[in-house]
């Protein structure tokens, strides 16, 4: 079996799609079923677009296709969706010319990918899987970066309904993606729920075995806070550490974060560390330099393989959904959260997934959005909790996270709908 597999982001990149599909396609390269597995991808780095990655080259066994995608320097709605445009432009002619497959995966970027998939896997007769990462034109619209009656608007509404009525198998995040799915027109026998593993958890993608082949090995447990690596480099020292790690999204709004942040400005044993990149790293910059405030540190995507050290230097963890983006997008930084034991704060609606982990978490706490007053008690309860009190806590989120979300057992549902042959519906 011949499986591609398409999304605009690919290892060596951080971005999470990049880095859940990376665990896919090297595992997927080791199994008897598979007699290639390859990757379609942009050549442009996701985190420094200055950057190319190599035009070709095969990794643990994986041969990654990379396309020229262009990076527009200049902001603004219309130089995004002429890059998008460019960048569709770019995988539809490289996937035309390619060869065949007899599965086709495609994630959600760009935003019209999964068409192109699509209608190339019907014209070579494969298995067609349509990995949801996030659901658009619902996504850019609640963002403000579409109006819901203009023409690309429509364009993505009548794609995606397109897709989810033909793809073979649909893959959602959560029990409210595929809701919103299914009520776009997907057919609920088709949809599997597969929330996304912790990243890290199979190992660095980057380490080699022998032959070629990668050693299963799990992350190992991060460091105590006294020899935490992370926390000695950034000079973090027993200060309380309050962290928002991974993409400033436009659907994470982190007012309330920056409020709570502006609080306890005058408090020099607490500090907020944001790790990441996107939009909204922008937002937080502009803040701090208004307020002056010296308890804020940025800093930006970490390697893959520091993930431990850096998720377990935090006191507090923070997650943050928007209101409207229930089901459209899946925060997966809770189960790296959930593996570093740490305790959490979770910004957002109650009625979502996040909601529904925070009922069955330890040391989680429900904040909503324009309640840093609420965040702020969240942090006092974390300074002072016991050593003891921590060590339960981490004991107990990871026996959630084992239970709920394993890794090898979520990476065997989404092999499992992608291996399997198809059922005739």
């Amino acid at each position: 079996m011949r499986i591609l597999l398409v999304n605009e982001t690919f290892y060596p990149d951080v971005a999470a799609t990049a880095q859940h599909l990376a665990d896919l396609s090297f595992s997927l390269s080791e199994s008897a079923d598979a007699e290639e597995v390859a990757v379609l991808c942009a050549r442009r780095s996701y985190v420094e677009p200055e950057k190319l990655h190599p035009h070709t080259e095969r990794h643990r066994g994986v041969l990654i296709k990379r396309v020229w995608t262009p990076h527009l320097k200049a902001e603004g709605r219309l130089a995004r969706i002429t890059a998008a445009m460019l960048c569709n432009l770019a995988f539809a002619f490289r996937l035309l010319f390619s060869r065949r497959y007899d599965v086709v995966v495609s994630l959600t970027s760009p935003p019209l990918i999964a068409v192109i998939a699509l209608l190339v896997s019907r014209l070579w007769g494969a298995k067609f899987v349509y990995w949801v990462m996030d659901v658009n034109p619902h996504e850019a619209i609640e963002a403000g970066w579409l109006r819901s009656d203009s023409a690309m608007a429509s364009l993505l509404r009548c794609s995606l309904r397109y897709v989810l009525r033909r793809a073979d198998v649909l893959i959602a995040l959560d029990t409210h993606m595929k809701d919103l799915l299914v009520s776009e027109g997907a057919t609920a026998s088709r949809v599997v729920t597969s929330p996304p593993w912790p990243v890290g958890e199979m190992g660095p993608v980057g380490e080699m075995g022998p032959v070629g082949k990668q050693e299963p090995q799990k992350a190992s447990p991060p460091a105590s806070r006294s020899e935490n690596s992370f926390r000695r480099e950034h000079g973090l020292g027993d200060r309380c550490v309050v962290m928002y790690s991974g993409n400033h999204s436009i659907c994470h709004p982190l007012d309330t974060v920056l409020e709570a942040a502006k609080a306890l400005q005058g408090e020099a044993e607490v500090v907020f560390v944001f790790v990441g990149g996107g939009q909204r790293v922008r937002d937080v910059s502009d803040f701090v330099r208004e307020h002056e405030l010296p308890n804020v540190m940025q800093l930006p995507y970490q390697p893959i393989e520091k993930l431990p050290e850096s998720l377990g230097a935090a006191d507090l963890h923070l997650v943050v959904m928007g209101e409207p983006f229930v089901g459209i997008v899946h925060p997966c930084k809770i189960y790296g959260i959930l593996a570093s034991g740490s305790p959490y704060a979770y910004i957002g609606p109650e009625r979502s997934h996040l909601g529904e982990i925070v009922r069955h978490s330890e040391g989680a706490f429900h904040v909503d959005h324009g309640s840093p007053e609420d965040l702020v008690a969240a942090i006092r309860s974390t300074q002072g909790m016991s050593e003891s009190q921590r060590a339960g806590i981490a004991t107990a989120n990871r026996r959630l996270l084992k239970q709920e979300f394993d890794a090898d057992t979520l990476l065997g549902v989404v092999k499992d709908s992608i291996l399997q042959p198809e059922s005739g519906n």
